[in-house]
């Protein structure tokens, strides 16, 4: 919660006051008010008061609105910049507003992965499980928000958040969202909430977190101060009074442009009788800002030395902090001494220091820390010499902090300072230092605290050699792919790839090459991913490389035949890869392989094995499990596989334990990603049993426990619930269910569920007589499928297209492509195989008895032609049969 500073001599800004509080009070405004630096040169922007305006905005907020709760977010503290510590802070703030309210679930949810990371905390991070906490807490946020969202609008309680520095994230805002499907600022789906952003620069509207928003927020331009504010500044705040538009006043607005910043720190020059008003109205105007800041340099000492240190340390400055930088850099000359009181009511007395929200320590305002570099330090330490033995000393304060007992985001908070002051030193040594942290901060997936340092990093990204860019770049790559966001990562890849390091590129081609391909994977784009792993293959089979790492991309490229139907390729890199597994006794992997393999008979229609291998998996993760030595979720997943073998095997009643069993585990740890998956799988029992009501049902349950958790069961959902209203004749709800799935499949993007809809749409489309754009839809689907070689789905648009032609009478047109249905149907599985060729059968049995002959004699030379007879023999036979029997 924020507690508003005093500013009851806040000055001028009276007309932008006005504009916040009637943002606030107007119900039909919109619910983002973003204020930003009117000025377009880049070095005009900062100083302009946004954080003295947003506390004065706060503080009025507060008396005259008891109803409003206001929470203050600073990114300029690190801290700030955590997702999960800044949810906290807007519990808090909505706790405030609802007492009797407590989170029960999120609580529980952060303290199940903690309790997870200290009982094996050496688990080595593995594909799919980066965003678990993340998903989870926000799952459980949402089931605790639900009836508060309904209690606060009765109650009409609003929540406020600030956030000031909007220039520290507006690269990437997503550290700052719990949700994964949602956008900065995270509503969390609260009715009651309004944001008011500020920062230097005006939005970027092509920005992925901005794209497409314009009509959701309301932009404040903040100007420099007028004159009249200038003066009321002056005979605020100085010794001096001026006249407005005298000489004087128009010489001195001249030359601080307007900006409180320059006209703060120029009080503070005359009120020290540093300069008089005509020595500093002498200076030009053009000369005006580098003549004024080092003007500083002539404080009273310390608190000259103080000024400067602050703008040295940057993130974090108080008293301890002092006694630390005397006690261990050495001076030229001894400081004065001053007492800790003193100090303590001096340094509020400048115009450019101030207190932040919480705590102890003293800030300098962000552009005076720039302009003190720049005019004061750069002159008076040209060769960094001092400004290092600063850094130096920093570094051993932190090393003493992390020692002690603190919080994990106090720690986090000292290694990105730490990192910071290695890097001002020696840019070598505070990249050994980021790399290891970066390391171990992966192996137990700590994205927020990754996002931090990178932004730390980011800004000596000048010193560095293009190597080390290059390494940066990767670490960036995998912290995204690990975030599930493989577009932004692959936009990355693309760039290091125009400008590496060659040597660089030959060291580090594999994990480069294996980033990439986990990229295309999580796309669902199979070709390219395909292509990456077989080069990983054939770079890790020329080196006596890791096991581990080769039976890893034997899996990956497993799993990639399994998804475009190749199940003879996929069940051949399965078993090499178990082979692995086994020999090196890792359990936990063997019993995944099992798994995988399980999927892959059960697609060949081959259950009994499926069920087998499913059930040795199951047992050795109850083992597992038992032993802490896994996730019980991981049991569940073992358990969901058993259930969709018993389902194809028509075992309805198994199939249904299997499910409630797996149910019961992802309630148990409030899996809600998982639990979408389950309750897909009910509605699937629920369409065997004939029961179209059931399953719409669980398909929306599905769906609701998908949102903001799990985008690909969500669309899913969305397409199952269409299939229904298409069965039903609901063709505009079916319709409705499809562009929504489509549109997210696209976003994501997940091009296997995009083309699965595109083709149920078009179905829709044909039955609601709109022919075109059914056909524009079936179009995309093949061309996507074509790309990507979904055998099964270019069967079904074949399928389709044969069946299509064979209605308007153009049989020759319509068994090239039910011939072409066969084929793809042949590469599959036998079950489809099969299906296809007694609907050929079919067809061909009603045709008219001169065109039979033709159609098969065409299908037969298309069958010897692509190689097929031999393997497939079974459609030739039929088709003779045929021929024998009516011709």
């Amino acid at each position: 919660m924020h507690k508003a500073q005093e500013t009851n001599s806040f000055i001028g800004r009276s007309t932008e006051l006005e504009a916040l509080i009637h943002w606030l009070e107007d119900p039909a405004s919109r619910r983002i008010l973003y204020v930003h630096d009117a000025a377009k040169e880049a070095e005009k922007k900062g100083g302009l008061g946004k954080t003295y305006l947003l506390r004065r905005f706060a503080q009025l907020v507060q008396q005259k609105h008891p109803e409003i709760a206001v929470v203050m977010i600073d990114f300029f503290n690190v801290g700030d910049r955590d997702r999960l510590f800044l949810a906290e802070k807007i519990i808090a703030g909505l706790q405030v507003l609802y007492p009797d309210w407590s989170p029960d679930a999120f609580e529980a949810a952060i303290q199940r992965y903690r309790n997870e990371s200290s009982q094996n905390p050496a688990r080595t991070y593995i594909e799919g499980s980066g965003t678990k906490i993340r998903d989870a807490t926000y799952a459980a946020l949402q089931q605790d928000l639900q009836q508060l969202n309904q209690d606060l609008a009765q109650v009409k309680k609003t929540l406020l958040i600030l956030f000031d520095t909007f220039e520290t994230i507006e690269q990437s805002p997503d550290v700052a969202v719990l949700g994964r499907s949602q956008v900065f600022p995270d509503t969390y789906r609260l009715s009651q909430i309004r944001n008011l952003i500020a920062g230097r620069n005006s939005l970027d509207w092509s920005s992925p977190n901005w794209i497409g928003r314009e009509k959701e927020v309301q932009i404040l331009e903040l100007d420099p101060f007028n004159q009249k504010e200038m003066i009321e500044y002056l005979d605020e705040k100085s010794i001096y009074t001026l006249v407005e538009n005298s000489d004087q006043a128009n010489a001195l607005y001249e030359r601080t442009e307007g900006r409180p910043i320059i006209i703060g720190l120029t009080i503070d020059v005359l009120n020290h009788r540093i300069l008089t008003l005509d020595e500093l109205l002498a200076i030009s105007r053009t000369d005006f800002e580098k003549s004024l800041v080092p003007q500083i340099n002539k404080l009273e000492e310390p608190i000259n030395w103080v000024i400067l240190f602050m703008a040295h340390v940057y993130h974090r400055f108080n008293i301890s902090v002092l006694d630390w930088i005397l006690h261990n850099v050495p001076q030229d000359e001894p400081l004065k001494i001053i007492g800790h009181d003193e100090l303590n009511a001096a340094l509020p007395g400048l115009s450019f220091v101030r207190k932040p929200g919480s705590g102890d320590d003293f800030v300098l305002h962000d552009e005076m820390r720039r302009l003190v570099n720049k005019y004061c330090w750069e002159q008076l330490d040209p060769d960094q010499r001092y400004r290092k033995e600063i850094s130096a000393s920093m570094i051993s304060y932190y090393d003493s902090q992390i020692k002690q007992p603190q919080s994990e985001q106090q720690r986090q908070s000292y290694i990105i300072e730490r990192l910071y002051h290695l890097l001002f030193i020696d840019q070598e040594r505070g990249l050994h230092y980021f790399l290891e942290q970066f390391e171990e901060a992966m192996e137990i997936f700590k994205p927020a605290f990754m996002h931090l340092m990178l932004q730390e990093i980011e800004k000596f990204q000048p010193h560095f050699s293009l190597a080390q860019k290059n390494t940066i770049q990767l670490r960036n790559i995998r912290l995204l792919r690990g975030e599930e966001n493989p577009t932004p990562a692959l936009k990355i890849l693309q760039q290091l790839r125009e400008d590496v390091d060659p040597e660089w590129y030959e060291e580090n081609k594999f994990v480069v090459v294996r980033e990439e391909g986990r990229c295309y994977l999580q796309q669902s784009r199979l070709k390219e991913a395909q292509e990456c792993y077989q080069l990983c293959l054939e770079i890790e089979r020329t080196q006596d490389g890791d096991p581990s790492r080769l039976a890893g991309i034997l899996t990956n490229l497993g799993l990639i035949a399994r998804r475009r139907g190749q199940f003879a390729e996929a069940l051949e890199f399965y078993e090499q890869s178990i082979e692995i597994y086994k020999k090196l006794g890792l359990r936990d992997n063997y019993a995944t392989i099992l798994n995988n393999m399980a999927v892959v008979y059960r697609r060949q229609g081959k259950l009994e094995e499926a069920l087998r291998r499913c059930k040795i998996a199951w047992r050795i993760r109850v083992e597992l499990a038992e032993t802490q030595q896994i996730s019980e979720t991981d049991v569940a997943l073992s358990l969901h596989n058993m259930g969709q073998i018993y389902l194809d095997a028509g075992k309805t009643i198994e199939a249904e334990k299997s499910f409630y069993m797996a149910s019961d585990i992802m309630e148990r740890n409030n899996d809600k990603s998982k639990l979408a998956l389950i309750y897909n799988r009910f509605g699937q029992v629920q369409l065997n049993k004939g029961d179209t009501e059931g399953a719409k049902l669980w398909f929306t349950r599905g769906k609701a426990s998908a949102r903001e958790v799990d985008t690909e069961q969500y669309i899913n959902s969305l397409n199952k619930l269409g299939r229904i209203s298409l069965q039903k004749g609901h063709l505009s709800e079916a319709r409705a269910s499809f562009e929504e799935a489509i549109e997210l499949a696209r976003k994501v993007p997940d091009y296997f569920q995009q083309t699965e809809s595109l083709i149920d749409i078009s179905e829709t489309l044909e039955q609601m007589q709109l022919p075109d754009m059914a056909e524009e839809y079936l179009r995309q689907a093949q061309e996507i499928a074509t790309h990507q070689d979904y055998v099964d789905m270019l069967g079904v648009i074949e399928q389709k297209y044969g069946l299509k032609y064979y209605e308007l009478g153009k049989y020759a047109q319509a068994f090239q492509h039910l011939i072409k249905y066969c084929d793809n149907a042949s590469q599959y599985n036998t079950s489809l195989f099969n299906t296809a060729i007694q609907q050929i059968v079919d067809v061909i049995l009603e045709l008219p008895k001169d065109k039979v002959l033709p159609i098969i004699t065409d299908m037969i030379s298309y069958w010897i032609a692509n190689k097929r007879d031999q393997e497939y023999p079974e459609l030739i036979l039929a088709l003779e049969e045929i021929k024998e029997e009516l011709i």
